[in-house]
């Protein structure tokens, strides 16, 4: 494998891991009614979401053009 398609592919994993954990957080920040940090946490998950989508996109790509 490319490094380029390995890197794509380790940041996408490490982002949808990401993305789990905030996912996490932003539940524990509601149940605890800290309303701040769960608006953070809502922002910082919807940067995650889009970072996922574009890897995964790319790697999509790749992929149909048999480049991976």
């Amino acid at each position: 494998m490319k490094d380029c398609n390995y890197n794509v592919l380790h940041a996408l994993v490490k982002e949808q891991q990401g993305l789990y954990a905030i996912k996490q957080y932003l539940k524990d920040a509601n149940k605890d009614k800290h309303f701040a940090c769960a608006k953070m946490w809502k922002r910082v998950e919807r940067n995650k979401a889009e970072n996922v989508k574009l890897l995964h996109g790319i790697l999509s790509m790749k992929i149909k053009a048999g480049k991976c």
